[in-house]
């Protein structure tokens, strides 16, 4: 006799139903989250638009977008990239250059190491972008790489690197025996930070090259162009080191404030004059916000109603640089260049 349950198709019992597990509402939205990014990249929207319409930087990126393209056409900083990504993720995707030209080498190597960076740039451009001595030397930059770089004794002997090991790496009895007492001088004479020293002319031409050769070099590092002119120009080393948010700090405390049409005037006679302006702020991901300083270059400067803006040269992000054509007028924006502020040594 045949059992008639052998001979119903439909389920019967609670266990010959379906049993596969069922979507979450959770997971649920999730999916139909992630298929509408999808259709964002498959009807050509660029990612601006995937954003605003509410898709996080992880799914539009999940549905083909890249990074690139959440850099450019959502608007997307690197800080707020990173808050998504993580800083190694963001270098790689976006290349290194591209980061760099927004945070700067310092930040980069306290975010993804000094190991990571140095593969990327010179001891020379760690140093003046205020990579401090001490975190290359304990990750593999040697005395002879910072003695190549034009890195002061001084800086060594700050970090208790010894005389001897010094002079095995390059440095001269001479340079060793100066920076030993000029790191005696800040130890115990001076220890807030000796006053800058009195920086000679140069010729109207001589300033322009050394302006332009500064801007060449780095083209989107304003403090390093900046720091640049005054130690090659003027063999001023104050400047070396700080980011411009400290560079302007430090003139503050140290230089002499001047007006624009003053500062004009210096560097049309071939002296040093700095424009700067702080910016204390934080981002929309709480990062700290970065400064402008530009070196002041021959020019006629250029009359806004009651104001004088000064031509300046510099590294900087987009329209912020400059080749020493552009005034102060177009390289801080409408609100900013009436607040910046001129510098130069004291005498």
């Amino acid at each position: 006799m045949i059992d008639e349950a052998y001979l119903n198709d439909g389920p019967d019992t609670e266990t010959d139903a379906d049993s596969s597990p069922k979507e979450t509402d959770a997971e649920r939205a999730d999916r139909e989250h992630k298929e509408s990014a999808d259709n964002c990249i498959k009807d050509g929207l660029d990612a601006g638009r995937a954003i605003a319409e509410g898709h996080t930087p992880e799914k539009a990126m999940e549905a083909g977008y890249s990074m690139e393209q959440l850099h450019s056409d959502a608007h997307m900083d690197v800080h707020s990239l990173e808050s998504h990504f993580g800083m190694e993720r963001v270098v790689k995707e976006l290349g290194f250059d591209k980061v760099r030209g927004e945070v700067g080498l310092k930040e980069l190597s306290e975010k993804i190491g000094v190991e990571k960076i140095k593969e990327h740039c010179t001891v020379s451009e760690m140093y003046h972008e205020g990579v401090p001595v001490k975190d290359m030397y304990d990750h593999g930059v040697t005395i002879k790489d910072l003695h190549e770089a034009k890195v002061p004794a001084k800086d060594l002997y700050d970090i208790g690197v010894h005389a001897s090991e010094m002079r095995g790496g390059g440095y001269s009895l001479v340079e060793s025996t100066t920076g030993y007492v000029q790191h005696v001088v800040d130890q115990y004479v001076h220890p807030s930070k000796n006053e800058a020293p009195v920086s000679p002319m140069l010729s109207r031409e001589a300033l322009s090259k050394i302006a332009s050769d500064a801007y060449k070099s780095s083209p989107v590092s304003c403090n390093v162009s900046t720091s640049y002119v005054a130690e090659k120009g003027f063999n001023n080393t104050a400047l070396n080191g700080k980011l411009a948010n400290d560079q302007v700090e430090f003139m503050n405390e140290n230089w002499k404030e001047i007006t624009a049409r003053k500062a004009q005037q210096i560097a049309n006679e071939g002296g040093l004059a700095v424009a700067g302006l702080e910016d204390k702020g934080k981002d929309e991901n709480g990062n700290d916000k970065h400064g402008h300083t530009m070196t002041v270059s021959p020019g006629e400067g250029v009359e806004k109603g009651e104001d004088f803006y000064p031509n300046v040269s510099g590294g900087g992000k987009g329209a912020g640089a400059s080749d020493g054509r552009k005034t102060v007028n177009e390289t801080w924006n409408k609100i900013d260049r009436q607040k910046v502020r001129y510098f130069t040594p004291k005498k």
